[in-house]
């Protein structure tokens, strides 16, 4: 493979070279109106766009435009208010850049003209004081905030010799006729008729060109506009302003925006807003550079990614307003695609950055909330505290579903284009469990991946590839590492090895799912553990049993036998079978699932081994000690062609009359959630009035009193007892 070019980032620099965004015919118009006739008045014309849509660029097309005329060329002075600080500095600092264009640009025909023209300025301005910082050599700086404040016509006027010790004599003598010059004492009225008399001696249309005003202080802004109005209003000098006009007028204001609107229109004659960055422009753009990029850092797309990458960068130019937030974001994509290479797919890389630029907060969100958008945890200990064995048991599972959207920005607009790339990146957002798409594709909304995201594109750590893979292809220490693990350690470390089995050269299928077991039936972690590692260690047997061509059979089973059953039935919603050995229910979204065991009898003989380990469970109290009494009930309910509700039922019924302490255990786990009495309480009651006898002669009758009452005389909730019943 060649070896690829340096990766380097953009400059934020105007865009001159190609005129993507065709704004070029309207700059070069707008810079011949610019060039006043002799006699005409001065001008203001404003530029306005927001930050980052390309105002720079316009200015700088005028500029070349300017400077190129063939006939007429104007005097062209260019004024970055952004370079200095203070208010006063700023007025000063303008009419010192003025008399410097002059001079810079008059060339040797108009020499005295302009010297005189320039020292007339300088006087008005009572910038003579500065004078004294004038060096004894040629071309440095006359005033200590501009260079080469009269330049050539200062050379010019007094024709200074090459030796230095001439030109050291010159130059006194210059400074000596430009104090002359505006020695004189007159007011800031008689002085601006001298500027005026002088401009008009010197015969050339002067363009003043002032950008990044937005970016001044608000009593800088006023200062700029206010000696733009009443101190340099020369005739035959265009002032050409650039400005987002949102800030500017918020700034004038004094905060209402109104109020600054009037201060702008009273100053700037006609202003032009910039024209927008259409969609098939900014699409057009994003294209060209993505392909750039990814020629640069010989990154050629996958098939799978390839395949994306339409929709990808629709999404990207529906994130990015403005040419900036393009140049912004091919620099995250930089280091993004560059490490992220074989890691993560491409189009889901260039989607988050577009969207995390645009909205930092989502990123945040996801940091912050992974299960809300993939419907897993980071931390273990979180999700143990959050859902547990609840997930399967709980009537706000809607919530669950749309808790993301609570993350989204306020705005209508802003709304739609989020959740178009959330939707693009997680399709299936339920806060219960993700569309687990294919591996092999590396798409972001599988947990493993979404973590190898962040650490390849932030400051953190995570485990190298080469030691996953080295783990699946000899797995003979993996039960004890998992097991010296804390339980969030431990599920990222499973998570890991699935994310990256696919690019595995070797796995031992059967050494792994052998280990998978000795690690979750080892007495201190499967006793505690949730839903997070359960499921990872599910997850992980599924990829390998898949791969275990003639032993498929042997080393399913052989799982399901011996795994916890909280692991099992996790192990057989993963490989949901088109055969409906799993019915499709509520909560999981059977056609989705991750992948599949086409072979009927397999899935017959581990849903038949799974059902019959559940029974025996509950009704020999063992779920007591295991705390999953309702993932059971759940999976009666739900595994298997044939199960049914009533089969939930009769084994919940034995579970409260023959179980010492089943009813005890029951109220006890259903205790946190009185709220949800209807789903939680009544979802696999037998019968409602002997339920109540059972209560009202337990020791927890005046506890649960409500709970008695309700199975008798609730109408609702009995009728849903006998619904549920008679399904």
């Amino acid at each position: 493979m060649p070896t690829a070019e340096p990766a380097m980032f953009q400059h934020d620099q105007p865009q001159v070279t190609n005129d993507l965004y065709s704004r070029k015919p309207f700059a070069e118009q707008l810079g011949r109106l610019l060039v006043l006739p002799p006699k005409s008045p001065g001008v203001v014309i404003g530029v306005e766009g927001p930050w980052g849509s390309g105002k720079t660029t316009v200015v700088r097309y005028i500029i070349e435009s300017l400077k190129t005329a063939a006939d007429g060329a104007p005097i062209v002075v260019e004024f970055n208010p952004w370079m200095l600080a203070g208010a006063d500095a700023l007025v000063e600092a303008l009419l010192t850049e003025l008399a410097s264009g002059i001079g810079m640009n008059a060339g040797k025909k108009r020499a005295k003209k302009s010297l005189d023209a320039a020292g007339k300025i300088l006087g008005y301005a009572g910038l003579l004081r500065h004078l004294k910082y004038l060096k004894y050599a040629p071309g440095v700086s006359l005033v200590g905030v501009a260079a080469d404040t009269v330049g050539t016509a200062l050379h010019e006027a007094g024709k200074l010799a090459n030796k230095a010790g001439e030109n050291a004599d010159n130059a006194k003598k210059i400074v000596e006729e430009a104090e002359k010059l505006v020695s004189v004492k007159a007011g800031l009225s008689e002085r601006k008729r001298e500027v005026i008399k002088a401009l008009a001696k010197l015969d050339r249309s002067i363009v003043v060109i002032v950008d990044d005003l937005d970016r001044l202080t608000p009593d800088e802004i006023k200062a700029v506009f206010r000696t733009i109005k009443a101190v340099a209003d020369f005739p035959r000098v265009a002032y050409l302003l650039a400005y987002d006009r949102n800030v500017v007028s918020e700034s004038l204001g004094g905060g209402p925006v109104a109020g600054g609107n009037a201060y702008i229109e009273k100053i700037v004659q006609v202003a032009y807003p910039i024209s927008p960055a259409f969609p098939w422009q900014l699409q057009s753009h994003i294209s060209g550079e993505l392909a750039s990029l990814l020629k640069r850092i010989h990154r050629e797309p996958e098939p799978f990614e390839s395949e994306l990458l339409g929709r990808a960068t629709t999404l990207t130019c529906s994130l990015c307003r403005y040419p900036r937030d393009i140049v912004r974001l091919m620099n995250r994509l930089t280091l993004s695609l560059t490490s992220t290479t074989h890691e993560v797919n491409a189009s889901d890389v260039i989607v988050a950055e577009a969207l995390f630029q645009r909205f930092p907060g989502i990123r945040d969100a996801v940091v912050q909330n992974p299960e809300q958008f993939t419907g897993f945890f980071w931390s273990v200990e979180e999700e143990a505290s959050s859902t547990d064995w609840s997930m399967y048991f709980s009537n706000t599972k809607e919530e669950r579903r749309t808790a993301w959207q609570a993350h989204l920005p306020p705005d209508n607009a802003d709304k739609a284009v989020a959740t178009a790339a959330l939707k693009f990146l997680f399709p299936i957002t339920n806060g219960t469990g993700s569309n687990s798409p294919l591996r092999s594709h590396l798409r972001i909304s599988e947990l493993s991946r979404l973590i190898r995201f962040f650490t390849l594109t932030s400051v953190t750590g995570v485990q190298e590839v080469a030691d996953i893979h080295e783990m699946l292809a000899e797995p003979s220490q993996l039960g004890d590492m998992l097991n010296d693990l804390d339980y969030a350690r431990a599920t990222e470390m499973v998570n890991h090895m699935i994310a990256y089995i696919d690019t595995a050269k070797s796995v031992d299928c059967t050494g792994v799912v052998r280990e998978l077991i000795r690690s979750c039936t080892e007495e201190g972690l499967h006793t505690s553990s949730t839903r997070e590692f359960s499921r990872a260690v599910a997850t992980l047997a599924a990829n390998c049993i898949q791969r275990g061509g003639a032993q498929i059979f042997s080393i399913a089973v052989e799982f399901v036998n011996s795994v916890p059953l909280t692991y099992g039935l996790d192990f057989l919603v993963t490989v949901a079978t088109r055969h409906g050995e799993i019915r499709l229910v509520d909560g999981y979204r059977i056609e989705n699932a991750p992948m599949y065991i086409d072979d009927a009898q397999i899935l017959s003989t581990c849903v038949a081994s799974w059902r019959k380990r559940a029974e025996e469970s509950i009704l020999s109290g063992s779920v007591i000690e295991s705390d999953n009494l309702f993932p059971n009930l759940y999976g009666l309910s739900h595994v298997g062609r044939d199960s049914r509700d009533i089969d939930a039922i009769n084994a919940f019924r034995a579970f409260c009359l023959q179980v010492a302490s089943g009813l005890e255990h029951f109220l006890d786990r259903a205790r946190p959630y009185r709220e949800l009495q209807l789903q939680t309480f009544f979802l696999y009651v037998w019968d409602a009035d002997e339920m109540a006898t059972l209560v009202e002669q337990s020791p927890f009758a005046t506890e649960f009193a409500w709970y008695a009452d309700q199975l008798r005389t609730d109408l609702v909730a009995r009728k849903f007892v006998q619904d549920r019943c008679n399904a």
